[in-house]
């Protein structure tokens, strides 16, 4: 004997007043529509949030610095103050435009040359802005360290932004990259190189 089973999804009608019946069809429509245009459901999802920095014009930024920097020789324990504000450099692209102020070396306050005070660092989270080495040639040494250590960090966290697999909590990203990043001078560093991991949590 062979046996045929049919199942259906039906609403008993007769049981059911006007304002339930449309209830009702209303539940079955939003359990059929995701079946049937599974594409068109899917377009109304939320985009996913990813990492970015929303600058206005004319905002003001500060930051302090406090780190140590360990050497084969000695190790040096800075604080400084960094400060500054955002404005649009000639291509258009947001920057912050900063100077340095209240440096304390090793617990000493130190005070800047008038070189050093006028020097102004340029940075930026903006995806489209590339990075890169300011001229140190005119700033004092001890503030070298200083400057550099604050481009190190908007490094890696514009390079996070780039990556749009970094969702979440957790997720993290290897970056294949086969040149050494080299920071040496050829003077008082014969070699420095620097390895980053970039883990978001």
């Amino acid at each position: 004997m062979r046996r045929t089973q049919q199942s259906s999804l039906f609403f008993p009608v007769s049981f059911l007043s006007a304002a339930q019946l449309r209830i009702a069809a209303f539940s079955l429509f939003l359990f059929i529509f995701p079946a049937m245009f599974p594409s068109a459901a899917r377009s109304q999802a939320v985009a996913p949030l990813t990492l970015g920095r929303r600058y206005q014009d004319g905002e003001a930024v500060a930051y302090k610095m406090q780190a140590t920097n360990e050497g084969h020789v000695r190790n040096v324990r800075y604080e400084a103050r960094v400060s500054g504000t955002v404005k649009r450099n000639a291509a258009g692209v947001f920057v912050e435009e900063l100077a340095w102020s209240d440096l304390s070396v090793n617990g000493q306050p130190t005070a800047l040359t008038s070189a050093s005070e006028e020097f102004r660092e340029t940075l930026s989270l903006a995806p489209d802005y590339s990075l890169s080495i300011p001229d140190l040639s005119h700033v004092q040494p001890i503030l070298i360290g200083p400057i550099t250590d604050l481009l190190a960090f908007y490094s890696d966290v514009q390079l996070a932004i780039r990556q749009k697999s970094l969702l979440k909590a957790g997720d993290h990203v290897y970056i294949k990259h086969g040149i050494p990043n080299s920071w040496a001078d050829g003077t008082s560093l014969s070699s420095a190189r620097t390895l980053s991991i970039l883990i978001l949590r």
